[in-house]
């Protein structure tokens, strides 16, 4: 068995990593588009390789935000809040498609399963969902 402390250590560890992960690859991002596109460049432009790789960050970057923006916009992407969740679901709100979609979905099942096996944890549960899910519905 491990002690907390050393759990603790080594998920800090672990985040780290995450996050250099994170850096380093957006620098590897840069250094391959820039490598790709300065040859090409000091052909036809008589600039320096500094500044092919000043320029080239900055449209990689912008590019990377462009996406991202985009990504944000068309909801592409799901909230990183499980942990949240786990915490506290009161905090959590759910996005559009869980909205509509999953958590209705979720009911009904619930409410299907209460119907073959009367377990009152199961439906005390599936009340709270439901009475949950019209604080944000509008119901």
């Amino acid at each position: 068995m491990m002690s907390e402390k050393l759990k603790s250590w080594l998920f800090k560890q672990y985040w780290r990593i995450n996050q250099a992960r994170n850096v380093i690859s957006l620098i590897f991002w840069i250094l391959m588009v820039v490598g790709i596109w300065a040859p090409l460049i000091q052909r036809y432009f008589k600039i320096s390789t500094l500044t092919i790789l000043a320029g080239g960050s900055i449209v990689t970057l912008l590019l990377i935000l462009l996406i991202g923006y985009i990504w944000d916009k068309l909801q592409l992407w799901r909230y990183e809040s499980a942990q949240i969740v786990k915490r506290n679901i009161s905090v959590y709100e759910p996005v559009p498609k869980e909205r509509d979609y999953t958590i209705p979905l979720s009911i009904y099942s619930s409410k299907a399963l209460l119907k073959l096996v009367k377990d009152k944890k199961l439906a005390e549960q599936t009340k709270k969902v439901e009475e949950w899910l019209k604080k944000f519905k509008g119901d």
